[in-house]
């Protein structure tokens, strides 16, 4: 990209500068859909084996830095603290029992595992969030943000939609999943698909909702493990029943009845996989948000990488300068003039911004529901994007195999709002609605 388009407008935020800086050796050994699967195996194994009140000295991790909500002193939360006896000394032995009982009512109350809403984005960079990038729009997920968990150092081991996705599932790296390939089906063998995610989840009660991109094939006993599953991608418009739909619009409808059509009776794990922002390559129009959209960043100029520029490209090594590499090739589909870079760019971020509206009316369904307070709510991408970082874009694989290993900035956004006595808990949920 020219210098000139650099010049033009500064990037608003230090993550352009901290990709000048060396990652932390645990960062950059970090795998995030691992951090993912801990986080939720923690939630898991607290409830159903540890204690009612464990699951929360998580929240006490989440506030390191010494304050807790708006500058209040963090709760100190105890961990499996034993529930306490109302016998006063065995008086009243005639409502005995009853309070037998309703401790027991209660305990049973407390162990209930959480409910989890997965929101999974597609191609979204670290910067791809208001909460990084004041430029970008995403009220919904930026208040999940500042109330709940923001992760600044996420790192993606493989990025590649569907290896970087069977990371997810199976809590593994490439190497050892052995999904490297779309078609691969080496996690669904025998002994190996009952100990991923879902799967687990199915065998712990879980009843389990997959809407939008898997990415793989179907899963083996897919109506064992998944009360809804419906898998679609690749278009951003999508026809069903006679009906054309855009693909964000159709996660948000079968998010809405899965919920809608959920038993009551069990605890729920449901993945609205989006497609946006995923581009469509080799299309005149690789990004189509909807016409509601349309006014959205069209009067502002979106912010520059400082390494989009001739200087950066050319210090790239001899392969990745080859214009026939797909990360250059893209790079001059979509951003080779400023007027292209501006006009592709606002695109990508009018989808953002619709998939975080779609967020907000899923969460909007859990609040008439009455569980918003009894989920964990976790929004996530499969991998980052070059959005002109030394004139290159999206991925830079090279015949479906990635040569120069770089460590994608993603986003993990943690909402930890779940009702309980903690006052450091309420403060979250109360904040959030």
């Amino acid at each position: 990209m020219p210098n000139s388009i650099n010049e033009s407008v500064s990037l608003s935020h230090s993550s352009s500068e901290q990709q000048q800086q060396p990652r932390p050796r645990n960062a950059i050994l970090s795998s995030r859909r691992i951090g993912i699967l801990l986080i939720i195996g923690f939630i898991i194994f607290n409830q159903l084996v540890i204690g009612p009140a464990s699951p929360w000295a998580l929240l006490n991790i989440a506030s390191e830095n010494g304050h807790g909500q708006d500058g209040q002193e963090p709760v100190n939360v105890p961990v499996n603290t034993p529930p306490v006896a109302h016998n006063n000394d065995n008086a009243n032995n005639a409502n005995h029992k009853n309070d037998d009982d309703d401790d027991t009512k209660q305990e049973h109350q407390t162990h209930k595992p959480l409910n989890i809403l997965l929101l999974y984005a597609d191609d979204w960079s670290f910067k791809t969030l208001g909460a990084i990038t004041p430029f970008i729009q995403t009220p919904i997920i930026d208040k999940m943000a500042q109330n709940g968990v923001l992760f600044h150092h996420n790192c993606v081991t493989t990025s590649i939609c569907w290896v970087s996705r069977a990371t997810l599932y199976t809590g593994q790296y490439a190497s050892t999943h052995k999904t490297f390939m779309r078609e691969d089906d080496a996690m669904y063998q025998e002994g190996v698909w009952n100990s991923t995610l879902f799967p687990i989840l199915a065998d712990h009660g879980y009843y389990n909702g997959m809407v939008g991109k898997w990415h793989h094939n179907t899963p083996p006993a897919v109506d064992e493990t998944f009360g809804m599953f419906r898998n679609y991608w690749g278009n951003h418009i999508e026809e069903r029943d006679g009906e054309e739909y855009h693909v964000t619009d159709l996660n948000e409808m079968d998010a809405l009845e899965f919920l809608d059509n959920r038993p009551d009776d069990q605890p729920f794990a449901l993945m609205v996989s989006f497609y946006a922002t995923h581009a469509l390559d080799g299309e005149e129009e690789q990004y189509t948000p909807q016409e509601r959209t349309s006014h959205l960043y069209a009067n502002q100029t979106v912010p520059i990488p400082k390494t989009a520029t001739d200087e950066h490209f050319k210090a790239m090594p001899p392969f990745l300068q080859n214009p026939e590499q797909l990360g250059r090739s893209r790079w001059e589909e979509r951003y080779r003039t400023p007027e292209l870079y501006q006009e592709m760019m606002k695109k990508t971020y009018r989808m953002a911004t619709e998939v975080d509206t779609a967020c907000g009316v899923i969460l909007e369904k859990l609040k008439e529901q009455n569980v918003l307070d009894e989920t964990i709510v976790i929004f996530t991408t499969d991998n980052g994007n070059f959005h002109g970082e030394h004139g290159l874009a999206e991925k830079c694989k090279w015949r479906l195999f990635l040569l120069f290993a770089k460590k994608y900035d993603t986003i993990l956004v943690l909402l930890c709002n779940v009702c309980t006595t903690s006052r450091y808990t309420r403060t979250v949920l109360a904040a959030y609605i």
